[in-house]
């Protein structure tokens, strides 16, 4: 079937459902699962520009050169249990944007498919830990 970046949702969440008829434990790891929600892909798409350009404080067209991904699926990093399915639509800055000029290697950002909230905000995952100083 080619690169996993290429398949469909569909195929997606196939195999993942197949792993787990197998018996693979998927607690810990990314299960995909068909779209479902009021929350479009292109509209999660819009949330998550909105919401990484105000964290990093540029217009949003800054993001414009970064190639943008998107899954549907229950994240790696949810609670046992939980079965909530998100957006997460990745950032990836091109390799022409000097270290200088880009904002980021890879921003993800998590969508509530029903109603657009972020798992995660970007101000906490931009956030540093009080060093002390």
């Amino acid at each position: 079937m080619g690169s996993v970046e290429n398949w469909t949702y569909e195929e997606k969440a196939w195999y993942s459902t197949l792993m787990r008829e197998v018996g693979i434990e998927s607690d810990g790891m990314t299960q995909f699962v068909q779209p479902s929600g009021r929350i479009s892909e292109q509209e999660a798409i819009a949330i998550a520009r909105r919401e990484i350009a105000k964290g990093y404080m540029v217009l949003e067209d800054e993001l414009d050169r970064y190639r943008v991904s998107v899954d549907f699926e229950i994240p790696e990093a949810a609670e046992s249990g939980n079965k909530q399915a998100y957006w997460h639509v990745r950032f990836e800055a091109p390799e022409d944007i000097s270290e200088d000029e880009r904002l980021f290697i890879l921003f993800p950002v998590y969508i509530h498919p029903d109603n657009g909230s972020l798992l995660w905000s970007v101000q906490d995952m931009l956030s540093i830990p009080d060093s002390g100083e």
